[in-house]
């Protein structure tokens, strides 16, 4: 299988695959695909899969600018994180405060959260997804048997200033903990 991405005009995300009828039934079987296109025969055939982002679901007070990307960095999205210190309890955002505000798990799960508000978030999620999809069939030569996980980083200086403004009491712990770091 050979596999390239970009953006679509239409603001999704477009994945060309050149597969087999096996390797494609195998792969997308069940896949939220808004459209899919092919030509040739069933022997070697094209196809253009354009999946559809999840659209903003209420805008945050403020702005927490965070970035994202694929570990083959085919994805990268940058997106307002601000959302996720809304709901997320004081201990969460301690721990991401301890782990240097990115580069671990507690950032890691910012971005998971905003995947569901953020179309460019949910973007590199499904990159990630139908890669893995490709290996579990036994599809995508060339893509090598490392898994493909992501990365997150939160602009520290910004997120300290959001919660001191939004959250006083968490900036609070958040201070205090970095002061213990």
């Amino acid at each position: 299988m050979n596999l390239t991405s970009q953006k679509s005009n239409a603001g999704g995300k477009e994945y060309h695959f050149v597969l087999s009828e096996q390797e494609y039934n195998d792969m997308v079987a069940g896949k939220p695909c808004v459209k899919v296109t092919g030509s040739a025969t069933w022997e070697k055939a094209t196809f253009t899969m354009t999946f559809k982002g999840k659209k903003r679901a209420g805008e945050a007070n403020g702005h927490v600018t965070a970035e994202c990307h694929s570990d083959d960095r085919i994805v990268e999205a940058s997106f307002n994180a601000a959302l996720w210190f809304e709901k997320a309890t004081p201990k969460e955002i301690v721990a991401l405060s301890r782990c240097g505000w990115g580069g671990d798990y507690p950032a890691d799960a910012v971005c998971l959260f905003m995947s569901d508000f953020d179309e460019n978030v949910a973007d590199m999620h499904l990159h990630i997804e139908t890669l893995a999809k490709a290996r579990a069939a036994g599809v995508g030569g060339g893509l090598g048997n490392d898994a493909v996980g992501f990365e997150c980083h939160i602009d520290a200086p910004e997120a300290r200033a959001w919660l001191a403004e939004n959250r006083p009491d968490v900036y609070k712990k958040v201070c205090e903990a970095e002061d213990d770091a």
